[in-house]
């Protein structure tokens, strides 16, 4: 794994054919920014896809104290747009008076609609995700509560967790290695138009010196 800036850093490098200087480069740290969180999130869309399960590094763990009382929705930062509910791993609430921490069901609105009606489920403490907010159904936050929200974030630099907020610097960015390089490469050569390969050998007067691979970027 590695830290955004590191990301970010050695996207810029190797686009600007590694001669990349912050206060004379053509590539804005902030477009290659949101160009990696863009990037994960279909990357991770394609990944999921075929079958295989969502990686656990990719997670993070949204930590929310309530500052108040009788809370019954906390605004929630959006989500990669998978479809089911796959994006959220679990929810956890933490009752300070109580001492207790408790599994939520993660629902969608027209569950929560069609459950208040049934005995059997009205009870069960619920949330479900709708504009922008987490609702929470059949409990309520208050003064030293909190959730905890595993589940994958469009982006990863507004998370809070129980280690902190997001640092660009030290913070992993929750993504593998091997999803790393794959998203490097796409951005270089569907964004800046360079070709990232294996170097290959060339003799010459009986040598056989490495020839560097080299891309171009983009004019904009």
């Amino acid at each position: 794994m590695a830290t955004l800036n590191e990301i970010v850093y050695n996207i810029k490098n190797l686009a600007e054919g590694g001669s990349s200087i912050d206060y004379d480069s053509k590539i804005s740290k902030l477009q290659v920014e949101f160009l990696v969180h863009s990037y994960r999130a279909n990357l991770l869309l394609n990944y999921t896809n075929s079958g295989r399960a969502v990686h656990p590094q990719t997670l993070q763990t949204l930590k929310h104290t309530s500052a108040s009382d009788s809370v019954t929705y906390i605004s929630f930062p959006a989500l990669i747009n998978f479809s089911n509910l796959k994006s959220i791993k679990s929810i956890k609430h933490y009752d300070d008076s109580a001492a207790t921490t408790e599994s939520v069901s993660l629902i969608t609105q027209s569950q929560n609609t069609y459950e208040n009606n049934n005995r059997f489920v009205n009870s069960v403490k619920k949330a479900y995700v709708q504009d922008g907010r987490l609702y929470l159904v059949n409990f309520n936050l208050d003064t030293d509560d909190y959730l905890e929200v595993t589940a994958l974030f469009a982006n990863p630099t507004e998370i809070t967790t129980a280690e902190g907020a997001f640092d660009k610097d030290s913070t992993m960015y929750p993504l593998p290695t091997e999803l790393i390089n794959a998203l490097t490469q796409e951005i270089l050569s569907k964004e800046y138009r360079v070709v990232i390969g294996t170097p290959r050998d060339k003799e010459i007067d009986g040598e056989a010196p490495t020839e560097k691979v080299q891309g171009q970027v983009r004019q904009r």
